[in-house]
This record gives C-alpha cells, structure tokens and sequence, in this order.
C-alpha cells in the first residue's frame, strides 16, 4: 500500500453525484493499494497513521484555526520537524481517506503511466474497507469530546479533492518498504 499523508486544517471530496465529504482539522489521505497487500497490512499501516507525529503541540490547545506563523517558530533555533509533537489521535483530528490507485503508476517507459502496480479493483476495495475499519475503530475508540471525524471517499470513483494543507506537511508511507521490496 501507499499513503500520502497530508496534515490539513480542512479537507473535502466531492463524489460524482455531487455529494460532499469534509473534515477539519487533521489528515487527508490518499491511499493505493497494490498487489499482495492484505487486510493485516491494512491494520499495521491504519495503526501507524493514527501514532505518527505530525502536529505541533499547540494544536491540542487551539480550537481556532492554526496560527499563520509557524514558519518563523520553526526556524527559531529549532530543526527541522521540531514541532511534529502529537498524533493525529492526540488533537482528536480528523481523517479523510481517499482511494487513489494512480499513486503506483510506473512512468519509466513512455508518455502514458502504466498502472499495473495497482491491484485489481476487487481485491483492493476489501483491503481499503479495512484501512477505514482500522482508522475508525482507534480514533473513535479513544475519543472524548469533541468526537473526530472519519469520512472517506467513494472507492473506484471520480472525485474532486481539496485541502488546505497545513505547513505543507505531507509525508508518504509505503508497505514496500517495509517488506523489503
């Protein structure tokens, strides 16, 4: 599988029929499946996702929107990533998951992607459902108040996606790595 992980201060898809997806604050993410991911690769990667630090501590404290100076935080004696603090399931963010198969496109050959990285729609459709279960069951397990959302998008359909991304912040999660491809 692999993720692009975008921490955002609002996000939304909007599905051929013209319904409406949002979130606030939180992680956008677009996710591929490819072939040989399974339903425990979903589980670990949905695990890892929620842990990840991505937020500055100041978020869990705002409920206003982020403050536009975070650059010049950062480069106050800090290193890079200093302020990646919290998880999302620490600021009891939200999560927007999107099906987005073209993030295992081969562009080595030619002018056309190939996308025969991506697994068949049938198999990746079980393995995406349970990413989503996976997210839903720890955020919503250990949340108190404000309860966060988690929306995702249609799998396999054409969508419109927006986000304000916050940073930028956008980091990229593969299981091929971490198998040894």
């Amino acid at each position: 599988m692999r993720l692009i992980l975008q921490r955002v201060s609002s996000a939304s898809v909007v599905v051929e029929n013209g319904e409406t997806r949002s979130i606030g604050r939180g992680l956008l993410i677009l996710l591929a499946v490819a072939p040989g991911d399974s339903v425990s690769d979903a589980e670990r990667l949905g695990e890892k996702v929620l842990s990840l630090r991505l937020f500055p501590a100041r978020w869990a404290f705002e409920k206003s929107e982020p403050p536009k100076t975070v650059l010049q935080e950062t480069l106050a004696d800090k290193k890079p990533g200093a302020e990646f603090d919290l998880s999302v399931s620490d600021i009891r963010g939200d999560v927007l998951v999107v099906s987005q198969f073209t993030l295992l496109a081969d562009t080595k050959k030619g002018r056309r992607p190939d996308f025969a990285g991506a697994a068949k729609p049938e198999a990746a459709v079980k393995v995406y459902r349970a990413f989503i279960k996976s997210i839903e069951e720890r955020l919503l397990a250990s949340a108190d108040d404000p309860v966060p959302v988690v929306a995702e998008g249609v799998f396999g359909a054409s969508m419109r996606v927006t986000c304000v991304n916050e940073g930028p912040v956008t980091v990229l999660l593969d299981t091929a790595e971490s198998k040894g491809a």
